[in-house]
């Protein structure tokens, strides 16, 4: 499984939202912050509005703010809505995927791209975007 650069901008892009007091911040300053395109970042923002994780004011003092908390969101709900499901191999989602297709019941390597898409799903199901903003303004980064 890849990340996609949709998926590693959202995270990148939100954590450094997660910094500010929860108020509308303009998607050109967050842009120029992280320096991710902002036309990129529109339509990745678009997108986790539509998802209801961000909310929109409109005007001069407008901008995007968290709808849900970012103690409560995690880097696997960024990406299943971006992304869709993380799975290692696509015959896990998709059984005309397999390459096998006649040992697919048997397949022996079925259990080990499962246990591999778990374990992934379980570290980003458990990292919040809180905590990832909380070790960058430790200093890690921006």
């Amino acid at each position: 499984m890849k990340i996609s650069s949709k998926g590693r901008y959202a995270i990148e892009s939100l954590i450094y939202l997660a910094t500010l007091p929860n108020a509308p911040t303009q998607v050109k300053d967050i842009a120029k912050k992280t320096d991710i395109p902002q036309k990129y970042l529109e339509q990745i923002f678009f997108a986790l509005r539509q998802a209801n994780i961000l909310a929109a004011k409109r005007g001069p003092s407008g901008g995007y703010y968290f709808q849900k908390s970012p103690q409560e969101l995690t880097v696997g709900d960024i990406i299943r809505i971006l992304e869709g499901e993380i799975i290692a191999v696509d015959c896990l989602q998709d059984k005309s995927a397999c390459i096998t297709m006649q040992l697919y019941e048997s397949c022996i390597t079925r259990a080990l791209w499962q246990d591999i898409s778990s374990t992934i799903s379980d570290i980003m199901d458990s990292t919040t975007i809180a905590a990832l903003a909380f070790q960058l303004q430790g200093g890690m980064g921006l």
